[in-house]
């Protein structure tokens, strides 16, 4: 009985300790504002945002979809100021070392659609 107690009582204490609620990551304002035009846009060319950290500061990586050939991934800061862009009909790499030195952290959004 001593056993059955103890039992009980640690799975509480783990259940208690698990947040249960759907925490939202910490998204700034204007990377949010990006997200909510693109959730009720009819028309979305955006297929993923992701967070990544560059030159010790993050930043957001906005991928169009793979079937845009003229689409340009644009990294932007987090007060949504461009910081590099990538793509374009005429094959823009505005920030060379990006993939080669960004830390992936987090995928912020995906469009489903």
């Amino acid at each position: 009985m001593k056993n059955f107690k103890i039992i009980i009582l640690s799975i509480g204490l783990l259940l208690l300790s698990c947040d249960k609620s759907d925490e939202t990551k910490h998204i700034p304002e204007c990377i949010q504002s990006l997200i909510d035009k693109y959730e009720t846009d009819e028309v979305v060319l955006v297929s993923k945002i992701e967070k990544y950290l560059y030159n010790d500061e993050d930043v957001f990586l906005s991928s169009m979809r793979d079937n845009i050939d003229d689409g340009m991934d644009v990294v932007l800061s987090s007060s949504c100021q461009i910081i590099c862009e990538f793509g374009g009909i005429a094959g823009l790499n505005t920030c060379p070392d990006f993939f080669e030195t960004a830390i992936f952290v987090e995928v912020v959004w995906v469009n489903l659609g």
